[in-house]
């Protein structure tokens, strides 16, 4: 019968014992060598949600400023409105303080519709209105809302600081500056359009495009 020695069996023990610590050692060697492979892959993954992220934000960004840029010029091409304070400041500012006043109007729609709500107000505060439009072709872009005079005339805003209409506009901010004197008119004269120039005169222009 074929067998070892102990001698033999010596020798075949510790040969399979190397072959397996060189098995073990490859097994870890080839382990690290995945777990390096799987971080370099997630680093790339990273890597490359990162910059996806970064083109997310830059596009949100831009949609954001479009968003903004569309919104205002939904505003310049709004018409005008008063808002339920700028009526109350005129109210309130003007109650009792403006007997009478002229209103002119340039002709367009958007003019004319702002007007009308500046009328209805000055007459909640107690004025007698005289509305008159603008001759045919004169224009009057007044950005801020309107124009006005106030009876003598003024060089500057420190001239007007004590007038009803223009403490009221201005609380309103509405105020869009003033004229030295009146101009257009509800009725001929021998030169032509004259206003009373003892009389507030309000001048409702075309709003400004810009």
């Amino acid at each position: 019968m074929l067998g070892l020695s102990l001698h033999g069996w010596e020798e075949v023990t510790v040969w399979a014992l190397g072959i397996t610590a060189l098995a073990a050692f490859v097994l870890v060697l080839a382990t690290r060598i995945v777990i390096i492979l799987q971080r370099e892959a997630i680093g790339e993954s990273d890597i490359k949600v990162a910059e996806a992220r970064e083109v997310a934000a830059k596009a949100n960004e831009r949609a954001a400023e479009a968003n903004l840029m569309a919104e205002q010029i939904r505003e310049k091409l709004a018409p005008r409105a008063l808002s339920e304070e700028q009526k109350s400041a005129l109210t309130s500012a003007l109650k009792g303080k403006l007997p009478r006043v002229f209103v002119v109007v340039q002709r367009d729609l958007e003019a004319q519709a702002f007007a009308l709500q500046l009328e209805i107000a000055l007459q909640a505060a107690g004025a007698i209105l005289h509305p008159q439009e603008l001759a045919a072709g004169e224009l009057l872009y007044v950005p801020a809302g309107v124009m006005m005079y106030r009876p003598g005339g003024a060089k500057s805003e420190d001239d007007m600081k004590d007038d009803p209409l223009y403490i009221a506009l201005k609380k309103a901010k509405l105020f869009g500056g003033f004229t030295a004197g009146p101009f257009a008119s509800t009725k001929l004269g021998p030169m032509g359009p004259q206003l009373d120039p003892r009389v507030h005169i309000v001048y409702v222009g075309q709003k400004s495009p810009y």
